[in-house]
């Protein structure tokens, strides 16, 4: 873990995008947490962020 700042911020937005779309609630909480895990991989707040498409490369890259 690099930064954990924006951890949260970064689990929430992934989390409502999913949310608002109508995914269930298993799907919403995975795909936050892969962004909230992201998140604490850079320093900073801001500097790199993930992307959709590298939100879902990560998640297919899971077991299970």
């Amino acid at each position: 873990m690099i930064d954990s700042n924006g951890a949260g911020d970064a689990f929430s937005t992934a989390f409502m995008s999913r949310w608002f779309t109508g995914r269930p609630v298993d799907e919403c909480v995975l795909a936050g947490s892969v962004s909230g895990a992201f998140a604490c991989g850079a320093a900073g707040t801001h500097e790199e962020l993930i992307a959709e498409d590298q939100l879902e490369a990560a998640i297919s890259r899971l077991p299970g």
